[in-house]
């Protein structure tokens, strides 16, 4: 394309293989057969004075160039009719191509702090999604240990949020255990068995060791929290009570290995959370397995 700011002559001289130069000589040459016939010049047409017939010649070979070349070619070949098509005003190909540059840094800049914003909106989002520290928490298995945990006495620890009960029982609380077998609705725990009561536990005491009782401490009727209600004697709900749990809310009732009473509320036995002995005096709770 021709350079604004330069005439055709010294676009010609510049680029003697581009397709411009050529619309530029066949230009000189028609200037000067129609000097040699005695016409005006090509570059007074349209000017008064100048010859109608050239004029017409000037605009028909304008439009056989935009048949045979296109319309760009042709105007090209309408811009090179005139040596001073646009004034010179010193803007080169140099100035354009810093223009160009700076361009390109601008949108190489824009992209580069569109990505950043990107990604610093993305990570916290994405953070967001993970589980918190207290969730993880909560989720994970519990080191308990039982050492200090004398004959008869129970403590309570937490798991994913739930109160789980470790109580040390006694041998007279064993055999209290083995008469209530005709009283509690499921004495072999086998309802729900995946779910309430694993395999280590589906035994008459429902645990690991007899000594030790570990179960979750929430009433499977409506998830209320039963009381302790440890030693035998009479009750007000129980008149011949040989030990176990009491739920006030609607009067379930548990025997010391946790085994629902026949024809009560709750209808199952209270669940046994997955647990094993890591030592004799530690129990981790949430994992089958000891830890590697």
């Amino acid at each position: 394309m021709l350079v604004r700011g330069g005439s055709p002559a010294r676009y010609a001289r510049r680029n003697p293989d581009s397709p411009c130069t050529a619309i530029i000589a066949q230009n000189r040459r028609a200037r000067r057969l129609a000097a040699a016939n005695g016409c005006s010049s090509i570059s007074s047409l349209g000017r008064p004075g100048g010859h109608p017939e050239s004029i017409v010649n000037s605009q028909s070979e304008s439009m056989s160039w935009t048949k045979k070349f296109g319309r760009a070619r042709g105007f090209l070949y309408n811009f090179a009719l005139s040596d001073n098509a646009f004034p010179s005003q010193g803007f080169s190909m140099s100035d354009q191509s810093g223009v160009n540059r700076g361009r390109r840094s601008l949108v190489i800049a824009s992209a580069c702090a569109g990505g950043a914003a990107t990604v610093a909106t993305a990570v916290p989002f994405a953070a967001s999604m993970l589980p918190s520290e207290r969730a993880e928490a909560l989720g994970a298995p519990v080191e308990v240990d039982i050492g200090q945990l004398n004959p008869g006495e129970k403590m309570t620890v937490e798991w994913r949020g739930q109160p789980v009960w470790i109580l040390r029982r006694t041998k007279e609380m064993l055999e209290e255990i083995k008469q209530t077998d005709g009283k509690v609705a499921d004495p072999k725990s086998e309802r729900k068995k995946g779910e309430l009561t694993p395999e280590y536990a589906r035994n008459e005491f429902r645990s690991i060791k007899p000594e030790y009782l570990v179960v979750v401490g929430i009433c499977t009727h409506l998830g209320c929290s039963p009381q302790d209600r440890l030693k035998a004697g009479p009750e007000a709900f129980d008149s011949q009570w040989t030990g176990g749990f009491y739920c006030p809310c609607h009067g379930s009732l548990f025997d010391l290995a946790g085994r629902v009473y026949k024809n009560k509320p709750a209808p199952d036995n209270l669940r046994v959370p997955p647990y094993t002995y890591l030592s004799d005096t530690r129990i981790l709770i949430g994992e089958d397995k000891k830890r590697a």
